[in-house]
């Protein structure tokens, strides 16, 4: 197309080619900067409620997906944008005993004040789980709506939930809690408009890999070395997407940004899947089990 269209005024010298290019030179940018518009709005109505406050997200999910009644628990899921005093203390000594060695051993190094900073930014989320009649957790899920460009701190690519830690106490473990807390957050992110779920591994972390190998729709994010210029290996880790629309779209350059959650800081009672309409009729777990089996019939293979 660009040869057609410098054809027909070659002999005219070079003004109307330079002019064509300048023409799409800003009608790229205009779209650029419409995606980038596009992406900070979803991202501040996940964050946050219209009069500002922090949103729950989990206010439109379904009760029975709340709570986890198998493999002889019986517990409540919660949300928060903030932990206590008690339950960051908790998170972060259950973080470090399950993650320095293998932060190490990646290459990508143990830091106590880095990963304590994470568990406080801005724009953190997390699901806490309880047993009934429990003070201190027993699980928790620590994650973000940010674009994938997060790990290289650019505002590219599309909306995402980051799933930075999701962490169980040992005797609660192999109960399936970690796989509903994922599919939990699967409901949230498609609630909420997110395109990609996306799960930072450590390259030497078999046990995480293991895991996320076994789950529906995950892979390593390949389409990051083209839009970010991310390279696994030398960053330590890898990037484990589940895309929930399409393929992502054609690359494009988009600034840098000190903050995605400082650029997104600018009822309903259904439950929706890709645009499908589910009312949970009954709180077993055969109803749990046919919306899990719907969430992985509409992830992209």
């Amino acid at each position: 197309m660009k040869g057609q269209g410098g054809g027909g005024t070659a002999r005219g010298g070079g003004r109307n080619v330079s002019k064509g290019g300048s023409d799409k030179i800003v009608k790229t940018e205009a779209r650029k900067t419409k995606d980038i518009e596009e992406s900070i709005l979803v991202l501040r109505q996940a964050l946050f409620n219209d009069n500002g406050k922090d949103k729950n997200v989990t206010s439109t999910i379904a009760p029975l997906f709340m709570q986890y009644n198998r493999n002889g628990l019986d517990c409540e899921i919660s949300f928060a944008h903030k932990l206590t005093d008690s339950e960051l203390d908790w998170a972060f000594n259950l973080t470090k005993s399950t993650m320095e060695e293998r932060y190490d051993a990646s290459g990508y190094g143990w830091d106590d004040e880095d990963k304590e900073q994470s568990f406080i930014e801005p724009g953190t989320r997390f699901l806490l789980v309880k047993e009934k009649g429990w003070d201190t957790p027993i699980a928790f899920a620590h994650f973000r709506f940010s674009v994938q460009g997060e790990i290289m701190e650019v505002m590219k690519g599309e909306p995402s939930l980051f799933l930075w830690d999701i962490h169980v106490e040992s005797e609660f473990q192999r109960k399936g809690l970690g796989k509903h807390l994922l599919t939990v957050l699967e409901l949230i992110a498609r609630q909420q408009k997110m395109k990609v779920i996306s799960i930072p591994v450590q390259l030497k972390d078999d046990v995480c890999t293991n895991w996320i190998n076994k789950m529906k729709g995950y892979s390593p994010d390949n389409s990051l070395r083209a839009l970010l210029g991310f390279e696994s290996d030398m960053e330590g880790f890898e990037v484990y997407a589940k895309y929930l629309t399409d393929v992502p779209k054609k690359v494009e350059e988009s600034p840098k940004v000190e903050s995605v959650f400082t650029a997104a800081s600018g009822t309903h009672d259904e439950n929706r899947i890709n645009g499908e309409n589910f009312v949970a009729i009954a709180s077993n777990d055969k109803v749990i089990d046919s919306v899990v089996n719907l969430v992985d019939k509409l992830s992209v293979e």
